[in-house]
């Protein structure tokens, strides 16, 4: 049920954690036990819409030194599952790929 790598970082992995200069981190959303998308940097208005269609929460994050270092990818999609492990990694962030994942796993999104 995992798919795709970009970067150091393959999916079925941890996500792995990495701070921001305002303090947070990338795993405050977690706390929500949903799936949801995580951009490092800035997310492209498609998928933005494609997002907000299937329902599931999308985080951007600032593009930093950490998040470089963590292994991710600017600009790429990584969809987290509930548990908090990568589903899938998409280092062209290709919504046609995350909708294809939503319907051939059929997840549930936020209700």
């Amino acid at each position: 049920m995992s798919e795709g790598k970009t970067g150091a970082v393959v999916a079925g992995d941890r996500l792995p954690w990495i701070t921001f200069s305002n303090g947070s981190d990338n795993f405050a959303p977690l706390t929500s036990m949903r799936w949801q998308v995580h951009v490092y940097g800035r997310a492209r208005p498609e998928l933005e819409a494609a997002c907000s269609a299937l329902r599931i929460a999308l985080h951007q994050f600032e593009w930093n030194a950490a998040a470089l270092a963590a292994g991710v990818r600017d600009g790429a999609l990584y969809l987290i599952r509930p548990d908090g492990y990568i589903g899938l990694a998409d280092a062209e962030a290709n919504v046609s790929r995350l909708r294809d994942y939503v319907a051939r796993f059929a997840l549930r999104s936020a209700d």
